[in-house]
């Protein structure tokens, strides 16, 4: 491999290593790793990374760590919505319960309202010294 073809596959690579620890130097950290990602952080042009011999391991890695990116953001992604199911079910369960509360309260209310009507017709009533 030609000398300069070796520097700018080294570069390439550390480029490539700092997107996967997503510590990048140049692109914002969190992008996407695709050939254009990986030339600009290594301080090319985008579209600088070409497929050309003795890079194919390179592409190969690009490939496979974009694959396990996405496939990582798949599994988050699952992972979010079956946490917003189980939390929008217990919303509903906990609204249900409040539902019952709320009539047990109510109940709770008009026996009160019964107990001082007996109480008051029984003449059992103490009187209050209010002015």
């Amino acid at each position: 491999m030609h000398k300069l073809t070796r520097k700018a596959l080294e570069q390439y690579e550390a480029a490539l290593e700092r997107l996967i620890n997503n510590q990048p130097e140049v692109v914002p950290k969190g992008s996407a790793i695709n050939p254009d990602t990986v030339a600009l952080e290594a301080g090319k042009n985008r579209g600088a990374l070409r497929r050309k011999e003795g890079f194919e391991s390179l592409f190969s890695r690009i490939q496979k760590e974009a694959n396990k990116r996405t496939a990582k953001s798949r599994n988050h992604l699952q992972a979010s919505k079956d946490q917003i199911a189980r939390l929008k079910q217990r919303v509903e369960e906990l609204e249900a319960h409040n539902e019952l509360m709320m009539r047990r309260y109510q109940s709770m209310l008009f026996q009160i309202f019964e107990y001082e009507q007996i109480i008051e017709q029984h003449g059992l009533k103490e009187k209050s010294n209010t002015v």
